[in-house]
């Protein structure tokens, strides 16, 4: 696959990082990302069938909503940490819910036997779903106001997100952004995602795992970081 994606990539300022088996491209913020993900171990009656198949997907990298995020979702590793995403939307995932267009960015399936012309047809397929989608994508998010907007649309975390799809997560990098870009909003937001949170623990009470008080520390926790470097965050 990265033979074949690699001079459509390199046109557009990607370079591929075996190591990750993703593209990334450099931005003023941090960096664009195209990966992907396959399930080719020999066991299991898709092997046995003769073919293998996985997912791929487009992330961002806002390097100032990272450095805020992470002190409540830390990331181990050098590697790991260096090559993170803020927010990511994969395709041909949970029956294509997060495609542009299922008919054009459903995931990978690709045939032992017919391995060349499979793979040559998804690239022409990810070549477009880039051309019509993805890099318009990557320029909306690189926007930081629109990133916290879009993350900060609803509260809503117990339905998939198409940006941050973790229900842990979500209202955590929601707020983040929010910190770097509309500061001023946080203490709303805020009580928006708190209000949300004890919602959902008042309906799901029987599993003895109440997210709001957690989440409420955890935001003073983001609260005080984006401060520490410089946020003038209205909170408290």
């Amino acid at each position: 696959m990265a033979d074949a994606l690699n001079p459509f990539f390199e046109k557009h300022g990607f370079k591929f990082i075996k190591s990750r088996n993703c593209f990334i491209r450099k931005n003023p913020a941090g960096f664009d990302k195209f990966g992907w993900s396959t399930y080719s171990l020999p066991t299991g009656p898709k092997w046995q069938a003769g073919y293998f198949e996985g997912y791929y997907g487009i992330g961002l990298r806002n390097d100032a909503v990272e450095t805020v995020s992470r002190v409540t979702m830390p990331i181990h590793g050098a590697d790991n940490q260096r090559y993170a995403f803020t927010i990511y939307r994969a395709m041909g995932f949970q029956g294509d819910y997060f495609s542009f267009d299922p008919s054009r960015d459903r995931g990978l399936c690709l045939r032992f036997d017919h391995l060349e012309e499979d793979v040559e047809e998804t690239a022409i397929r990810i070549e477009s779903m880039m051309t019509n989608d993805g890099f318009e994508w990557y320029e909306r998010y690189s926007d930081p106001v629109t990133l916290s907007q879009d993350l900060n649309a609803n509260f809503d975390f117990l339905s998939p997100n198409a940006l941050v799809n973790n229900p842990q997560f979500l209202p955590l990098v929601a707020v983040s952004a929010a910190c770097v870009a509309e500061p001023e909003r946080v203490q709303t937001l805020i009580g928006s995602w708190l209000k949300a949170a004890k919602e959902r623990d008042e309906r799901f009470a029987d599993d003895g795992q109440a997210m709001a008080p957690e989440f409420e520390k955890k935001f003073g926790m983001i609260v005080q970081r984006a401060r520490e470097i410089g946020y003038e965050v209205a909170y408290g």
